[in-house]
């Protein structure tokens, strides 16, 4: 029985340094499994980060394209109403200008080369349609703007939350 105690005493010795071993083990694996769970919210984050690059880009590609359509559509309304201003002197000599009566700008009753009236010459609808054309594309770039502030704004504070270096030191560790 003198041999037997001294084992027990060994085993159970033995038990202890195996239970304190599994609860270091336990904690260390908590911890292991602690920072997957941290690497995945990291790479989402990335994912998600990179995913609104894209779209922002396109977003400035889109704002890009709605400048360039504003330009022209506002360039093609600013000629128009040239055009529109250039005519009305052909229109007045057509509509108010009568042999002998005095002209309703000048005064004056003699009109040897009155101008004549453009075939082509926008109307005044026309110069109305081209202006609101002019105008739904400055609302659609100016939404653009909006939008992509927002998108940018987004971007910065997830910038600040996300640290590209942390994801790359957390994988060296699992």
């Amino acid at each position: 029985m003198d041999y037997a105690l001294p084992k027990i005493w060994a085993e159970v010795s033995e038990a202890q340094k195996g239970e304190v071993e599994l609860a270091r083990m336990q904690t260390e694996r908590q911890q292991l499994a602690a920072r997957q769970r941290e690497l995945r919210q990291l790479q989402e984050m990335q994912q998600r980060y990179q995913s609104q690059e894209v779209a922002l880009l396109q977003k400035r590609q889109e704002y890009k394209q709605a400048c360039d359509n504003f330009n022209h559509l506002n360039e093609l309304s600013d000629a128009c109403f040239d055009r529109f201003l250039g005519a009305q002197a052909g229109l007045l000599a057509h509509d108010k200008l009568k042999p002998g009566k005095p002209c309703p700008v000048c005064g004056s009753c003699e009109h040897p080369q009155p101008v004549q009236l453009a075939q082509d010459a926008p109307t005044e609808n026309d110069v109305e349609q081209a202006r609101a054309k002019a105008e739904v594309a400055q609302k659609i770039r100016d939404g653009l703007i909006g939008e992509g502030k927002a998108l940018k704004e987004h971007l910065e504070l997830d910038k600040c939350f996300f640290q590209p270096n942390r994801v790359s030191d957390l994988e060296g560790d699992v």
